[in-house]
Formats: C-alpha cells, sequence, structure tokens
C-alpha cells in the first residue's frame, strides 16, 4: 500500500511516497520503511541520522503521527577465492 511521508529534519515541504506492507498496523514499521526509501532514492545516506519521519494520511493529507528512525550498520563482507597464482606465496 501507498504511504506518504515528510522528513522533517530535512526538506519538510517535500512530500515522498513509498511502498509498505505495514500500513494501518505499526507506524514504527511502516516508518522504517519510509526511511529505507529515503536512505535508496532521496540520498538519505547524506543525512545525520536520526531523523524524524512524519507519517501522513494521503499525499496532502494530514499528518498522523512523527516517528524517530536511527540508522544502523552492520557489515556485511564478501569474498571471493582467488587463483592459486594471485593468491602468494602463503602455502607454499
Amino acid at each position: 500500500m501507498k504511504v506518504y511521508y515528510k522528513v522533517i529534519d530535512h526538506c519538510e515541504g517535500s512530500v515522498y511516497e513509498c511502498e509498505s506492507e505495514w500500513v494501518c498496523r505499526n507506524p514504527e514499521y511502516v516508518a522504517n520503511d519510509c526511511a529505507e526509501h529515503y536512505y535508496g532514492f532521496h540520498d538519505g545516506w547524506e543525512d545525520k541520522w536520526p531523523l524524524t519521519f512524519a507519517l501522513l494520511a494521503s499525499e496532502d493529507g494530514p499528518e498522523v503521527c512523527r516517528v524517530s528512525v536511527d540508522l544502523e550498520f552492520s557489515p556485511d563482507f564478501f569474498s571471493c577465492l582467488l587463483p592459486k597464482e594471485e593468491a602468494g606465496d602463503a602455502d607454499q
């Protein structure tokens, strides 16, 4: 379902739209979906978190609630095996 939100700490005049399966269930989960959308599609990685998200009833509708969302980084690692000649002399 479509969700409309504003990022109060960044540009309170802009209204953003995203999809969330949590509508009408839990505003904190909806705000997390909005935060992920904002981070990925609206340069949210440039902002200083936590940010305050205002969830709206419709695109031009009233504000339903405000939720503070913080960003947590969990490092992800990726590895690939190198061919023996690139691995060096470690196992000779």
